[in-house]
């Protein structure tokens, strides 16, 4: 009897547990969906930006067709986009792995979020900055801007340029991993975007490209930070799926000993049943 009441309470505890998975595989989920629909308006936008600094280039008298300008001297940035949370499996592992691999003697390494910071000190990687990401779609703006703040705080510094590397989601908790220039300027990839004559402008021309300019890694470093949320529930919503089948199994299988625990239970108490009646029996026939 106690061990089938101590069964019980942990098919319950268990019971529990499968209602928070659940509740964090439908929130994922929710998370992948907001943040889906959000990315075509960035890559929309991320689009616009860089035809503007195409025709804005004309202003001065630069070749929108021309080769990106070679970074003399410094350290390229590294902005490497991982998890606030965990719970995402192999995720951040997968990036800084891909970090890794990119950073060299002129690189160094600069962190989006907590558990890949985490990670990467587990691994004793120097990083040379690191901030929060974004944990629901809401948040993604004010991520990009603190990127932001913060890589232009090293290009005042011995900064050279700037590369990102981020998940990018593709479908069932699947994801492939990009690493884009943001820094410098490639004018050479913006060339198919625009077409006509330069703008009429009333600012000077450097200050509108320098503005362009902001706006696009505003732009691109959201559409990463976004891109990154999404493949982070992506990979949450696979490790849940897989937790909801493993604590079904396990389910499954308590349910199955409480069964046998009770039949056992049922199979005492008839023979204890029995065995009163034929004492009882006998003890009425010898009298």
């Amino acid at each position: 009897m106690e061990r089938l009441a101590q069964l019980q309470t942990r098919i319950a505890s268990i019971m529990e547990l499968s209602d928070i998975v659940g509740a964090m595989r439908s929130l994922a989920a929710v998370r992948i969906q907001q943040g889906s629909a959000t990315l075509e308006g960035i890559r929309r936008y991320t689009e616009i930006v860089g035809a503007a600094i195409v025709r804005a280039a004309a202003l001065l008298g630069m070749d929108g067709t021309s080769a990106r300008p070679r970074a003399t001297g410094g350290m390229r940035n590294v902005v490497v986009f991982c998890s606030e949370h965990g719970l995402v499996g192999g995720f951040n592992e997968h990036l800084l792995d891909r970090a890794v691999a990119e950073t060299d003697h002129d690189r160094r390494l600069c962190l989006v979020g907590a558990r890949g910071a985490l990670s990467a000190q587990e691994r004793g990687l120097e990083t040379a900055w690191e901030v929060p990401m974004a944990t629901h779609v809401t948040g993604v703006v004010e991520t990009a801007r603190r990127i932001a703040a913060e890589i232009y705080g090293s290009l005042r510094g011995d900064a050279a340029g700037v590369d990102i590397v981020y998940s990018r989601y593709t479908s069932r908790g699947q994801s492939s991993i990009e690493k884009r220039t943001i820094l410098p300027l490639d004018l050479a990839s913006f060339a198919a975007r625009a077409g006509g004559p330069p703008p009429l402008s009333n600012l000077d021309p450097e200050i509108l490209m320098e503005k362009l300019a902001g706006e696009y890694m505003l732009a691109e470093l959201g559409h990463a930070a976004m891109e990154s949320l999404v493949s982070e529930n992506g990979a949450r919503l696979q490790a849940m799926e897989m937790a909801h089948e493993h604590v079904a199994d396990k389910l499954d299988e308590l349910r199955g000993l409480e069964r046998q625990l009770r039949q056992e239970e049922t199979t005492t108490e008839l023979l204890d049943v029995v065995t009163g009646s034929e004492a009882v029996r006998r003890r009425a026939s010898g009298s």
